[in-house]
């Protein structure tokens, strides 16, 4: 027989969550890019709440406490499924959570007014809470992003230990049942099974900022990268990747430059606006992706010129590449208003050695450029023509 004073675990958990959920939304104010962030704020103040309530259930006799108590916990558990959904991009589950909620505390309210033993009851909330894990981690395995960080690691480990908690409390209630007002204090391997729970739900949750913190740093990394207009890298990443494709430890592999220039912006500017003129860009930019490589990069420089840098590429290649790219715009008729717009982009094409220079690299490609539009637009040059130099023509 051992005894464990439960309610100061749980007013340890309270103080712990409730200092998390504030931290949380904190985060979710500074990153408002970032989906689901919110909703795991509101679960942990609901979870504080919850455990707030249990741990002064000897205090607070009647059954709408307990009950109170119970749907909070359970509340925090899957609006944190919900929230590492909206995290992964993916929607909210509103219908199954609501359901799933209204299920455990109908059957709660009835074993209370049954006034059954607590062996069914935390039966009952162990099976709700492992679920509710289980969902949680399982989403978190399923992240898109691969390999899994070790933030989305631990966060996993979390949710599995505190899974593995819950049904060993189910199987200790249903197997040795539960007579006094807490199986915590009358079980050996129920007191273990409550240290477990505490730590198992401190780690998930201190994981889980973590991971909001990362990803956080990530997204804001992003879009200082991040053309605002395109969605392509913008000027100076651009430029960082040139960089360290030019240094002579990372250019392990040939590679080839392509500068793309919107043919005539200036005059679906004025003609049908500048509005018009950023949705042509950015379908430009979203054609010239599909026909890119994951390890390719491609960058708007400015206005209407947009770089890409092929990974690996001969010049034929890259001409291929370049030919398509130009042909599949040429062929486009997008709709802007009540017109049809067909657009074209004249290419500059320029394999680079290893021992280049970045400055005299740019200028000879868009010396190329500038012979595809000299040539007629709507082409792909290698080759410069002679004397071409100076400002390349709209």
């Amino acid at each position: 027989m051992i005894s464990i004073d439960s309610s100061t675990i749980l007013a340890t958990l309270v103080c712990f969550q409730l200092s998390l959920g504030i931290i949380c939304y904190g985060l979710s104010r500074q990153a408002s890019d970032i989906q689901g962030v919110k909703l795991i704020a509101v679960a942990l103040l609901a979870g504080s709440i919850g455990l707030s309530l249990i741990g002064a259930r000897q205090y607070l006799s009647a059954n709408i406490w307990i009950i109170a108590g119970n749907g909070f916990y359970l509340l925090a558990l899957y609006l944190t499924w919900g929230g590492i959904r909206r995290l992964h991009g993916r929607p909210v589950l509103w219908p199954l959570t609501w359901l799933i909620l209204f299920a455990a505390e109908s059957a709660l309210t009835w074993l209370l007014l049954a006034e059954s033993t607590l062996q069914p009851r935390i039966i009952l909330m162990s099976l709700a809470a492992a679920l509710g894990c289980f969902l949680c981690g399982l989403e978190l395995y399923r992240w898109s992003k691969r390999p899994l960080s070790a933030m989305i690691l631990l966060t996993i480990s979390g949710f599995t230990a505190d899974f593995l908690a819950q049904i060993s409390r189910t199987l200790l209630a249903y197997f040795h049942g539960a007579q006094d007002r807490t199986l915590f204090e009358v079980s050996p391997l129920g007191a273990a099974a409550l240290i477990a729970t505490s730590v198992a739900h401190l780690v998930w949750n201190f994981s889980l900022i973590g991971l909001i913190s990362e990803l956080s740093h990530l997204t804001m990394q992003e879009l200082a990268n991040t053309d605002p207009l395109t969605g392509t890298a913008n000027r100076r990443h651009l430029m960082d990747r040139l960089n360290h494709a030019f240094h002579p430890l990372d250019a392990k592999e040939p590679f080839t430059l392509l500068l793309i220039d919107l043919d005539h912006l200036k005059q679906i500017n004025d003609e049908y606006g500048h509005d018009a003129g950023d949705h042509i860009l950015q379908l430009v930019a979203t054609e010239i992706s599909c026909n890119l490589r994951k390890d390719d990069v491609l960058g708007r420089l400015g206005g209407d010129e947009f770089c890409v840098l092929l990974q690996g590429r001969t010049e034929d290649e890259a001409l291929i590449v370049a030919e398509r790219i130009r042909q599949q715009i040429s062929a486009s008729r997008w709709q802007v208003g009540d017109t049809l717009i067909s657009p074209t982009v004249s290419i500059g094409v320029l394999p680079i050695a290893p021992d280049a220079n970045m400055t005299q690299v740019l200028n000879e490609v868009d010396a190329r450029l500038y012979t595809a539009k000299q040539t007629g637009r709507n082409r792909v040059a290698s080759i410069p023509r002679a004397g071409t130099t100076g400002d390349t023509p709209d």
